[in-house]
């Protein structure tokens, strides 16, 4: 409906559409979407290796140890007060998705208590940039804290 004003480019929406059919739906209307993956999800590495000639080539690779990712996919470290935070970016597969997916990884550690969590979000547009996926979705939910405000008045 509003193709004819702006040309929106990505549609960014909660961890409720993780899915391959929401990818799809978004691609279909010439739209990227940013979502936010569960943090135990099952990302592989593509599969590099040979293809012998039987059956559809594989897809998967090994799938990613999320305490010990590579070095070479860091894109930004940040240290606050007892916080440790990693940013990382990588292509990776997940089995509910049929293309690769731009994935950013966000590892945070208590230096205190050595708790880690991380945050994964995904693009289906293998080129943005990590800064980008994070700050849209950090967008998606302050125009939802506009929404709450504004329903209170």
């Amino acid at each position: 409906m509003i193709s004819n004003t702006i040309k929106p480019v990505f549609f960014v929406y909660d961890g409720a559409f993780k899915n391959y059919a929401a990818a799809q739906m978004t691609r279909d209307v010439d739209l990227h979407l940013i979502s936010k993956l569960r943090f135990d999800s099952a990302l592989y590495i593509p599969y590099k290796g040979e293809y012998y000639g039987h059956g559809a080539p594989k897809k998967y690779g090994n799938k990613v140890n999320f305490q010990a990712i590579p070095e070479e996919y860091l894109c930004a470290t940040e240290h606050e007060k007892e916080m440790d935070t990693k940013i990382y970016q990588i292509e990776r597969r997940h089995k509910k998705f049929k293309d690769a997916l731009n994935v950013v990884i966000i590892c945070k550690e208590n230096r205190n208590t050595g708790k880690q969590g991380q945050v994964i979000f995904f693009n289906t547009n293998l080129t943005l940039e990590s800064e980008k996926i994070i700050e849209y979705y950090r967008l998606r939910l302050q125009i939802e804290f506009n929404f709450r405000d504004a329903k209170q008045h």
